[in-house]
C-alpha cells in the first residue's frame, strides 16, 4: 500500500481513540502499510506479496521521529495520540532531513 498523509489520517480515524496502532517493534506506518519503516524509507507489499521499497515522505519522517522521541514513550501509541502528532501544526520537535 502506498503511503499518503490523507489515507493514513483516514486509517487512524477509523480506529477507536484508545486503540493501539503502534508498538515497540512496529510503528503505526508499518501497521498501515503492512511493511517496515526506517527513518527515510518504508517497505510495502505489491499485489503479488513482494516487498517494494519507497522513499518516506517528509511528513512521515517527522511523524516517525516524533513517535520515537515523544515524552512518556512506553513502546506503544494510540490512534488518538498518533493523530495529535500528525495534526498538531506546532510540533515541539522538528528535525531536519
Amino acid at each position: 500500500m502506498r503511503l499518503t498523509r490523507p489515507a493514513f489520517i483516514t486509517w487512524l480515524k477509523s480506529k477507536k481513540p484508545r486503540a493501539r496502532v503502534g508498538k515497540e517493534t512496529k510503528c503505526p506506518i508499518d501497521m498501515f502499510t503492512g511493511g517496515r519503516t526506517g527513518s527515510a524509507r518504508y517497505t510495502s507489499r505489491d499485489s503479488k506479496g513482494h516487498p517494494v521499497s519507497h522513499a518516506l515522505p517528509k511528513w512521515a519522517q517527522q511523524f516517525v521521529f516524533d513517535v520515537d522521541h515523544r515524552p512518556g514513550y512506553w513502546g506503544s501509541i494510540t490512534a488518538q495520540r498518533a493523530l495529535s502528532l500528525l495534526e498538531n501544526p506546532n510540533q515541539p520537535t522538528k528535525v531536519t532531513f
